[in-house]
């Protein structure tokens, strides 16, 4: 960064973890604040296999922000073991 402060993205998008049991896996997901129903980037964590995947939803989304939202999920859905 340019000494700039890092972006407060919650002021923009609200960031929801969760259980899906039917598809076996934990899922992160990014909602505009501006429109709670509209998710603008999903990320899912597959139990059965270990696989990460990324959908984004808008293609105007700040690099920063999807950059930042990879590192969480990559850090918040897998399995810590012990």
């Amino acid at each position: 960064m340019n000494g700039d402060p890092a972006p407060n993205w919650a002021e923009e998008y609200e960031i929801i973890m969760g259980s899906d049991i039917d598809l076996d896996g934990m899922y992160l997901e990014a909602r505009s604040r501006t429109d709670h129903t509209q998710v603008v980037l999903f990320a899912f964590y597959s139990d059965v296999d270990g696989t990460m995947t990324f959908e984004p939803h808008d293609d105007q989304l700040p690099p920063d922000f999807v950059a930042w939202f990879r590192t969480e999920a990559t850090r918040r859905l897998p399995p810590v073991d012990g």
